[in-house]
């Protein structure tokens, strides 16, 4: 007698979740309800144990930045830390920028200091590491290409707590180099080309790519009580330091002032609201460069050009206007 048999087949579906990082360039302004913990939110994983950085209301500052005058976060000691992922980088140089305020250095006894925030290969493998340590009633800003204390970059600046502090950092991963900039000037703002770093490190071990950004509650020695705003992340210096271009839409709203014009003895004033210097290009008529000279005055010298009619070419603060010169 044959039997039949019946088999029932489960087929079951394994569903592996990856994480991914946020695509870059990312702006973190702490829009998040306060207070409340950071870890969780946004896109923010804890890593380790302890007190969580939590998110307080208000916002830090810096002259000519672009601010989303959302919250920030706070923290101090030993605690979570947590790390924000983007889309893996290699080969290429990652940017981030932040603004820091230090309201207590008392606790920040560790002679060589610590880090608080930096960049990520994984959660343990770091670069680009920004470092604190005490200078009297001051405090010094440090840069490292890993996390080695020894191949510190101190930057020879002391600076204040309870004041805000614009830091910009950059990891090149195609050389193994990292960069810092500590309050850069207004016109270097999202400029095309970054300027020449405050410090750099190169000793260490290279990163070979890069994938989240972190802050780090080290130890009550290490680390002193921080508030931490406006986040940003990108692969250009231009999208980590945007301008408030309100505020130099105010400061040329009547542009720049060029007199006497027509011009006759010899020099002509060059005026605007802002105090910062002016680098200006003159040319004749057919586009050749007569002038390029840089004034930190109003005054510009044009003793050597005769009468005739040129082209006046005016650049502060990364604003350019061009004018006609008459010279009689």
């Amino acid at each position: 007698m044959k039997r039949l048999y019946f088999y029932t087949i489960f087929f079951v579906t394994l569903n592996i979740f990856t994480t991914n990082g946020q695509a870059l360039p990312i702006t973190e302004a702490f829009n998040y309800v306060a207070p409340s913990n950071l870890g969780g939110q946004g896109g923010w994983v804890n890593v380790n144990t302890g007190d969580e950085i939590t998110v307080q209301a208000g916002s830090l500052s810096y002259t000519g930045l672009k601010l989303s005058t959302a919250n920030s976060v706070g923290f101090a000691g030993s605690g979570f830390d947590p790390q924000l992922l983007f889309d893996a980088q290699s080969g290429n140089t990652v940017y981030a920028s932040f603004i820091f305020r230090v309201t207590d250095l008392s606790t920040l006894t560790d002679p060589n200091g610590g880090y608080f925030a930096g960049f990520g290969q994984s959660t343990t493998v770091f670069g680009g590491t920004v470092w604190l340590r005490t200078a009297g009633a001051q405090f010094n800003i440090g840069i490292n290409k890993a996390t080695s204390v020894a191949e510190n970059t101190w930057l020879p600046t002391n600076f204040d707590t309870n004041t805000d502090v614009f830091v910009v950092i950059a990891y090149d991963l195609a050389v193994g180099e990292s960069r810092i900039w500590v309050n850069p000037a207004a016109g270097d703002l999202e400029a095309v080309s970054p300027p020449t770093p405050d410090g750099t490190a190169n000793l260490n071990t290279t990163r070979t790519s890069l994938s989240r950004f972190f802050l780090r509650q080290d130890s009550t020695t290490e680390t002193p009580s921080i508030v931490f705003d406006e986040l940003r992340i990108g692969t250009d210096w231009a999208s980590v330091t945007p301008q408030n271009t309100a505020s130099l839409e105010d400061k040329f709203k009547n542009g720049f002032v060029v007199f006497p014009n027509p011009a006759v003895n010899g020099f002509v004033n060059i005026t605007s609201a802002s105090q910062s210097p002016k680098n200006i290009h003159v040319y004749d008529v057919l586009g050749k460069l007569l002038i390029k000279h840089t004034i930190s005055n109003t005054r510009l010298n044009i003793q050597n050009l005769k009468a005739g009619v040129y082209i006046l070419r005016v650049e502060q603060d990364g604003h350019t206007e061009t004018k006609k010169l008459v010279i009689r």
